[in-house]
């Protein structure tokens, strides 16, 4: 079944997850065809990441003029939804994947404006801060982000059970699942090996 990543720039994650529903996950769990991993939940630790990489980066440019090119190219747009492979890959290594019924959609993540809107908002004051000297805690930025993705996108789960029926109508059950245990021992696509 097609997938909509609706107003967002998610595409790169839509299809990476529409090849790996497709290269055989369906068929070897008999599910629907309109199963589908959570584009939501890469989402929400591909902004995670990004902001992380812009608080680096304007740690290690503090100096820079901030009318320069590189200082304008940082703060211009920090925020797009864009991504590619190996971006996905990294994600995916790192914290896993859950299907969409673990951790659905939300209106912000479909309509993606507004987040991105706050999050840049948040990363120009958090520059402001690294180059005028402030006491600045890295962590506690952190958080703060965390915490505001959690309300736009909801929180990802640490632990869940996934359930689900079979196209034969057989109930299916695997519980105590981490999103990490879930792409390693159920997915099990070494996703590093292909390019």
């Amino acid at each position: 079944s097609a997938t909509e990543q609706k107003s967002s720039g998610r595409c790169w994650l839509f299809a990476a997850l529409n090849m790996l529903r497709s290269s055989g996950f369906i068929e070897k769990h008999k599910l629907s065809k309109t199963f589908e991993f959570s584009q939501s939940y890469l989402f929400f630790w591909d902004k995670f990441e990004r902001v992380n990489y812009f608080l680096n980066s304007f740690q290690t440019t503090k100096k820079e003029p901030l009318d320069g090119r590189l200082m304008q190219f940082l703060l211009k747009e920090p925020m797009g939804d864009g991504g590619q492979w190996q971006m996905f890959v990294n994600l995916v290594e790192k914290y896993g994947l859950v299907p969409k019924s673990v951790f659905p959609e939300t209106k912000h993540s479909s309509f993606s404006t507004g987040l991105n809107l706050v999050l840049t908002k948040k990363l120009r004051e958090y520059c402001r801060d690294i180059r005028t000297g402030k006491k600045i805690n890295k962590s506690d930025m952190l958080r703060e982000v965390y915490d505001i993705l959690v309300r736009f996108l909801g929180k990802p789960p640490v632990s869940f059970t996934w359930e689900y029926y079979s196209r034969d109508n057989v109930y299916q059950r695997k519980p105590h699942l981490s999103p990490q245990s879930f792409y390693k021992d159920i997915v099990k696509v070494p996703l590093s090996d292909y390019v």
